[in-house]
């Protein structure tokens, strides 16, 4: 006992603070006259002081010499003390007020522990105050403590807490969010070598072009998303290469793909020159491979990510195409050198037959100013 006292004796001493005292002010108590909120008052010149709540130590602000710090929806029973830090240990300091070490059962509530004027016995969430008692998911849980969702908005097969896009279906395999999916409109997409007598080719055709010095491929792209959300913006990628494969493919160009909503198309016109294709590979056949999402930006799941590309062989030629002589402007003159007809032949079957119907005689013939003459005999 001597020992304690001397301990006691000992700290305060060792202090040597002047008066304090701890006061509980400013009650509220909920319709149980159970005491939500108070102040707790601290009258001290010591700023070295703590507010210890159970095991948390609250600083004291102070204002002149007093440190006011509230505590509020108390649920269980608190006790205060006034503690300091010395070094490492904690020091429980006497106080002049008998009040400073106590127990304050009368602020528990036993009946409505989150004092939301719920009754324990009937609260779908007795320890977090949820006073209109909510519960989105009718799973019996208030949604204060219900973190889980259970509903399926979306009706795809995944719940709401676990569905990252709960009011879009998608696939589990996508947390819940559905895929964009762009596609190359083949029917309405095409591809045209300028020097090909103005051959369009759609890309259902399965055909190739040949590209000569001073040709020009002109490529009409047609993409359509097919999936069930928006695309973003993205890229279009144009490759070479000698094998049918994009993977081994050297890129020519890239190109910008606006965003597209659920079932919009957006045509793009691309124009290739000989000598683009021809620098990027020398090769006289190569495959032009097309690639939508080149940078896959797009998330369109597994079956959409095989959409995305289009091939067409080309055989690029380092030579000048052989012009048609058709159609063309047929002047025939006479031995005297009298023009006697000019017509229009569109082709070798027209020219054939133009000249089996000319008379017997001799005859200069002039075509697309390429002269000759013949002799027709009867």
């Amino acid at each position: 006992m001597k020992k304690l006292f001397f301990i006691l004796i000992f700290t305060f001493l060792s202090v040597n603070v002047k008066a304090q005292s701890i006061k509980i002010i400013n009650k509220t108590y909920n319709s149980n006259r159970c005491i939500t909120s108070y102040d707790v008052e601290v009258n001290s010149t010591d700023n070295s002081l703590y507010l210890k709540v159970n095991n948390n130590k609250i600083p004291l602000v102070f204002n002149s010499n007093k440190a006011i710090v509230k505590i509020k929806n108390v649920s269980e029973n608190i006790e205060i003390k006034l503690i300091k830090d010395i070094i490492t240990d904690i020091w429980i300091f006497p106080v002049t007020n008998p009040i400073t070490l106590m127990s304050i059962n009368e602020y528990k509530c036993p009946n409505d522990f989150d004092l939301d004027n719920i009754p324990n016995n009937i609260d779908n969430c007795p320890n977090n105050s949820n006073e209109n008692q909510s519960d989105i998911d009718n799973d019996g849980l208030g949604d204060s403590c219900d973190s889980k969702d259970n509903r399926d908005s979306d009706r795809d097969g995944i719940q709401n807490w676990q569905d990252k896009c709960p009011n879009q279906a998608g696939p589990s395999s996508n947390n819940g969010c559905p895929f964009a999916d762009l596609v190359i409109d083949k029917k309405n997409s095409t591809t045209y070598s300028t020097g090909d007598s103005g051959t369009v080719k759609t890309f259902e055709t399965n055909t190739s072009h040949s590209v000569y010095m001073g040709d020009n491929l002109k490529i009409t792209l047609k993409v359509t998303n097919i999936g069930s959300t928006n695309s973003g913006y993205t890229k279009i990628g144009f490759y070479l290469s000698t094998t049918n494969n994009i993977n081994n493919a050297k890129k020519i160009r890239k190109i910008d793909l606006e965003n597209l909503n659920q079932n919009d198309s957006q045509t793009k016109y691309i124009d290739f020159t000989h000598s683009d294709l021809i620098s990027a590979w020398g090769s006289d056949q190569v495959f032009l491979h097309i690639k939508i999402d080149n940078d896959n930006n797009v998330n369109e799941g597994t079956n959409g990510e095989q959409n995305n590309t289009f091939s067409r062989t080309l055989f690029i030629k380092n030579s000048v195409r052989r012009q048609s002589k058709f159609p063309s402007i047929i002047t025939i003159h006479n031995s005297n050198g009298i023009k006697i007809e000019e017509t229009t032949i569109n082709n070798k079957a027209e020219e054939i037959k133009f000249l089996k119907e000319l008379p017997k005689g001799l005859y200069f013939i002039d075509q697309n100013g390429k002269k000759s003459k013949i002799y027709k005999e009867d």
